[in-house]
């Protein structure tokens, strides 16, 4: 893949943007509206983070199945709340210790696994690799659940959502919350494209 198009749903710290353009890509905002959205053909990632913009473009977050992916940024459960009920794919917490550079590069890299539009899994990590729990499992803790309100919505013990998220991790290769998310984004993606 060429060139990454990121949109920013309303406005992002200064640093992230920045980092958005080192890691490669080509930054698009502050969009507003879907209106605004449209003009950018062919986006890869649309990102927001959830405390600087209103209900209008919290709401860009919902978007057409097979389209591109969303990730939503916040900093605590209210905000992953807000972000899941308008369709986020992906939640990540800043105040996790993590840089907001990292977070972009994360982005980027996500982006660059999934492709414009088609929501394609990248060979790098396949879909069959995970089991239906290990995907349930990874997308309640995408959605921000704790590793103990995931056991509570599957019903199992916390002990076995740290089992799965420990085989998650690796099989798919990833370190911390933010690659984890974003692992989820790329392996949910593939689940529903190849369910289409």
């Amino acid at each position: 893949m060429s060139t990454i198009k990121i949109a920013v749903a309303g406005s992002c710290p200064a640093e992230f943007f920045l980092a958005l353009h080192a890691a490669g890509a080509q930054v698009y905002g502050p969009v507003r509206d879907r209106a605004e959205l449209a003009r950018v053909a062919n986006v890869h990632v649309l990102v927001c983070f959830v405390d600087r913009c209103g209900p209008v473009t919290l709401e860009l977050l919902g978007k057409p199945s097979g389209g591109y992916v969303t990730v939503a940024l916040g900093t605590n459960a209210a905000h992953a709340a807000s972000a899941m009920t308008a369709g986020a794919d992906a939640f990540l917490r800043h105040t996790d210790g993590v840089p907001l550079r990292q977070l972009a590069g994360l982005v980027v890299a996500a982006a660059r696994r999934t492709g414009p539009v088609s929501g394609q899994v990248g060979p790098d990590i396949a879909v069959d690799r995970l089991s239906e729990r290990e995907k349930e499992t990874l997308a309640w803790v995408a959605a921000g659940y704790t590793h103990e309100q995931t056991a509570r919505r599957m019903r199992v013990a916390k002990s076995t959502v740290d089992t799965y998220i420990a085989r998650i991790r690796g099989k798919l290769g990833v370190g911390n919350k933010a690659e984890l998310a974003l692992a989820a984004v790329i392996v949910l993606q593939g689940s529903s494209a190849q369910a289409a």
